[in-house]
């Protein structure tokens, strides 16, 4: 009896201690840290008011429009550490990026270079379930994308209907985490190309 009660007591305790991870990741969700707020900001001199901003460090995509964080989504980055492809292709590149939404409903395009293009999409549920411990596990089990952005369905369709019923161009602010600095990536702007 004894060894029941401190088996309930032991998964009482981290279930107590998940919910709160979960309540402290919304909070921290819902709110801009001084380093988005900085992007927030220099994106704003650029003129650039409404903005998917993905912040890798935490893994989660936010739609902030004038100042104002509209959504968030979890969301699973490249599998390397890095602002730019040179090193790695497997990074998520650091930067401005222009919104391009294909009509196959499937992807949104962020960037290209010769062959390689680096995509919004949806994830499988495989990672989907990874995405469900946000808050719970460390960022960095989040690193696990050949440089596309993978968001779970929901979120997804919400932010591709966004983007492809745009009546100006969509942006994404990859922040940066390694060779850049914070005004280096906001002069690092990269229009859509074919």
């Amino acid at each position: 009896m004894n060894q029941l009660n401190n088996t309930i007591r032991s998964v009482t305790m981290s279930m107590i201690f998940m919910a709160a991870s979960s309540l402290a990741s919304a909070n921290q969700d819902s709110i801009l840290s001084a380093k988005e707020q900085q992007a927030i900001d220099g994106l704003k001199e650029k003129g650039i008011t409404e903005v998917y901003l993905l912040n890798e460090q935490a893994a989660i995509l936010k739609y902030v429009k004038n100042g104002e964080i509209i959504m968030t989504a979890p969301a699973i980055s490249g599998k390397h550490k890095g602002d730019t492809i040179t090193d790695h292709k497997e990074a998520t590149p650091a930067g401005i990026f222009e919104l391009r939404a294909y009509l196959n409903g499937e992807d949104i395009q962020y960037y290209r270079v010769g062959r390689e293009a680096y995509l919004i999409h949806e994830t499988g549920p495989i990672r989907r379930k990874l995405l469900s411990k946000r808050g719970t596990t460390p960022s960095d089990s989040f690193r696990v994308s050949s440089g596309c952005i993978n968001i779970v369905p929901s979120d997804f369709r919400q932010i591709y209907n966004n983007v492809a019923n745009a009546q100006k161009a969509s942006f994404l602010f990859v922040m940066p985490e390694k060779e850049m600095d914070m005004d280096k990536a906001l002069q690092s702007f990269h229009l859509e190309n074919d």
